[in-house]
């Protein structure tokens, strides 16, 4: 999750200042998208140009590097990272039994409940 949280921060920093898409005429170019909360309603947006992944080639060669010079200290570091991680947030909400749950359910919508 950690990693993932970095390579998205990494995407987002490098592709954040992307120019307006241009067509062959040097026009922008715009997209029309239709929104949820607009219902139905419309909106004109100018295109970006398409996201580049650069940083994704420059990351591996550093990788590699750092693993061809000492193997150990990486997987090191990786130990490091992984046991600093914390704890998912479902593991601090308190647990229901799905029985108990389901009644809970039951009890609040009146029309599947059969009087007992």
């Amino acid at each position: 999750m950690y990693s993932r949280l970095l390579l998205a921060a990494l995407h987002y920093n490098h592709n954040g200042s992307r120019e307006v898409a241009r067509t062959h005429d040097g026009e922008v170019q715009y997209g029309v998208r239709y929104p949820r909360f607009r219902k139905g309603g419309w909106v004109v947006r100018p295109v970006k140009e398409k996201p580049s992944y650069a940083y994704a080639s420059a990351l591996m060669e550093s990788l590699i590097e750092a693993y061809s010079r000492s193997p150990r200290s990486l997987q090191e570091s990786s130990a490091d990272l992984s046991s600093s991680a914390p704890a998912p947030l479902s593991t601090s909400f308190q647990m229901i039994s799905k029985d108990e749950a389901v009644g809970l359910y039951l009890a609040r919508h009146t029309r599947f409940n059969t009087g007992n």
